[in-house]
């Protein structure tokens, strides 16, 4: 985060979208526009494609609905301890999204009830903080009076109390502060940090939403009493909010991701896009692609956008979507994944999970090496010759 982001910059930031769809032209009406207008137009879609705004997932109302429960626990008065909410997952599934659209909805509901019961103060629900390595004490406090919009002069002490009067008199219930995983209980400024953390969810009437991945296995890892006595009290205090990849192993999880991606289709514009074309024809080998973690997802569907733009091809096919690089670890495995997508192993992979949950059975054949007996992510193994998949047909 930057050093000059406050509470206003972060609320301007999250609010969402600033860009309009542009109106959907077909291919004759694109062709007669002038290189100025068509330059313009496609600019207006290259912005749009790359900000189209947040998309309620499963994950991301799952997610709510659980963090709307433990702010409603958390309004109890006197001084039992607020439990923090940590939402930990890996990297490219859309935790901070998923707690940045939640403080704003969250700073929105506050914002109705206007001004604090002292009106000589601004109403100021949310304060965010992202961390970085070798974090201090005095860092963490000087950022939070940073977002306030407070001054940041004196010693740490002074600057806390400032804080701590902030807060009261603007009425903050909300504490987000993300790559939580920087914190740890290693070494002594570690300990220090992750103690002035606890402090200030004991001192503070708010709660903590605290953002990351892998924060379970920095948790654990504590050599000394002292550290693993920080780790208990804080396993005790803290929930943990998981956000899953989307699946295709269940009819529920594949009505799921077959709704996301009409979901993304409906928000596209190209002149040639074929309706389905995401949900149906291309399904499987998005997912392949991905893996379901949505920041590949983005990926691929805005660079195949802007590529199907540039090349005048206006509609996203198999052939285009394969030019697309993506992150690295989504291109880790990509062949692999691809020939499950082309030779069915995720439909059947779904189509046997029903089979064995109805009436589990010994699965007839054997395995095998080589391409007959590859076996997939999910376990089942890939025959060649079997290409039921709609991505197969295309290929």
């Amino acid at each position: 985060m930057s050093d000059r982001m406050n509470h206003v910059n972060w609320a301007r930031i999250v609010r969402g979208n600033p860009y309009e769809r542009p109106e959907p032209l077909d291919h004759r009406a694109l062709a007669k526009l002038s290189d100025v207008a068509k330059a313009n137009y496609d600019d207006r879609r290259a912005r749009w494609h790359a900000n189209f705004g947040v998309i309620k997932t499963p994950q991301l109302v799952t997610a709510h609905e659980q963090l709307d429960e433990i702010l409603a626990a958390n309004r109890h008065v006197g001084d039992r301890v607020r439990g923090a909410a940590v939402v930990d997952a890996p990297p490219g599934l859309g935790k901070t999204t998923i707690a940045n659209t939640y403080a704003l909805r969250y700073w929105a509901k506050e914002m109705r009830r206007g001004l604090p019961e002292d009106d000589r103060y601004d109403r100021i629900p949310v304060i965010k903080v992202g961390l970085k390595a070798n974090v201090t004490t005095k860092w963490l406090t000087e950022r939070m009076c940073r977002f306030m919009g407070l001054p940041t002069t004196g010693t740490e002490s002074a600057m806390h109390d400032r804080l701590f009067d902030a807060v009261e008199a603007c009425e903050t219930g909300l504490i987000v502060i993300d790559e939580i995983q920087f914190l740890n209980f290693a070494g002594k400024k570690g300990r220090e940090v992750h103690n002035h953390i606890k402090f200030l969810a004991n001192e503070f009437p708010t709660t903590f939403l605290f953002v990351g991945h892998s924060i379970r296995k920095v948790n654990a890892r504590s050599s000394v009493a002292i550290q693993d006595a920080a780790r208990q009290q804080t396993d005790s205090r803290w929930t943990y909010v998981d956000v899953n990849p989307f699946a295709i192993t269940t009819d529920e999880a594949k009505a799921q991701w077959r709704s996301f991606l009409l979901t993304i289709e409906s928000k596209l514009v190209l002149s040639r896009l074929q309706p389905g074309i995401l949900a149906d024809d291309l399904s499987d080998y998005i997912w392949s692609r991905t893996s379901g973690r949505m920041q590949h997802i983005t990926s691929l569907i805005v660079r195949g956008c802007a590529r199907a733009i540039l090349s005048g091809d206006e509609r996203l096919t198999r052939e285009l979507l394969d030019q697309v690089k993506l992150e690295r670890s989504a291109e880790f495995s990509r062949e692999e994944r691809a020939y499950g997508a082309d030779h069915g192993v995720y439909e059947r992979g779904r189509r046997i999970a029903r089979q064995m949950t109805a009436a589990p059975t010994k699965p007839a054949g054997g395995g095998g090496k080589g391409p007959a007996g590859r076996t997939s992510r999910a376990g089942e193994t890939a025959n060649p010759h079997h290409a039921s998949s709609t991505a197969a047909k295309q290929h």
